[in-house]
């Protein structure tokens, strides 16, 4: 366990952070931050949980499509049994969260996604093998990809809270969430609010919505085939999406009560 008071600066700007397997990296309270770098997870790492952290400020200076850079905040590659929970992404070059080529059993919950573009991005790979399950995330004055999905197995998104995108004005990559390729997307009891294309799916995937709350969306709202029933995995809790927006501003990001022991 690797617990992390105040703030890494890291040197040079936007380098790679290694993370083995059989690891717990976790924020002390609300001070642990990761300024200018990227957590990594190589091809095979196991294991892992990224909690509690505020990942910041790898973005470059009028860069606002990061084409000349890769500076993710999280990137992980064909792994599996990872959790990344509490943690804060702003103002990244590139994908906050990054989870790519055939990542299996990974749970994203209860972060903040803010002030990006490319914010979260599943897939880089033709096999269909993803598995993740993504809840209780808030998604502000973010552009793309929250997320966008490719190829994915299956991906349970449930109770997520997304408002306010920046660039609006935008028709076509400013959306919520994207069910693409071959993907199985369910998303239950989720919250959109001022949101662009809330939901879409390409033809070749599925995806399935129940429950969520939209208020002054507009553009796609796809649904297509019966994806998969979330229920045969695992037993979990759905909160009233009308209760999302009170519960994930309090709950999500940074705690004071975790990493403190």
């Amino acid at each position: 366990m690797i617990r992390v008071a105040g703030t890494i600066a890291v040197e040079p700007f936007g380098k790679e952070i290694v993370v083995g397997s059989d690891k717990t990296v976790v924020g002390v309270g609300t001070t642990g931050e990761i300024v200018h770098g990227e957590l990594h997870l190589n091809p095979g790492t196991h294991n892992v949980i990224i909690r509690n952290l505020t990942i910041r400020d790898s973005a470059v200076e009028g860069d606002w499509d990061c084409k000349s850079t890769d500076f993710d905040g999280i990137q992980m590659d064909t792994v599996h049994h990872v959790w990344v929970d509490h943690n804060r992404f702003s103002r990244i070059c590139d994908g906050q969260l990054d989870v790519r080529k055939d990542s299996e059993y990974v749970t994203v919950s209860y972060n903040r996604f803010e002030n990006n573009n490319k914010t979260f991005g599943l897939g880089w790979t033709d096999h269909v093998r993803t598995q993740i399950t993504i809840d209780h995330n808030w998604f502000a004055h973010t552009k793309q990809r929250n997320p966008s999905v490719d190829n994915a197995a299956y991906a349970h998104l449930y109770n997520n809270y997304l408002t306010a995108q920046a660039d609006p004005g935008d028709p076509v990559w400013t959306y919520g969430n994207w069910s693409r390729g071959a993907t199985k997307m369910v998303i239950e009891n989720s919250y959109y609010r001022d949101v662009q294309h809330p939901y879409q799916a390409d033809a070749t995937a599925e995806l399935v919505q129940r429950g969520s709350v939209l208020r002054n969306t507009t553009g796609r709202h796809d649904t297509r085939g019966t994806a998969f029933d979330p229920r045969d995995f695992y037993a979990y809790r759905l909160d009233p999406a009308a209760a999302v927006p009170a519960l994930v501003e309090r709950f999500s990001g940074p705690q004071e009560r975790l990493g403190a022991s």
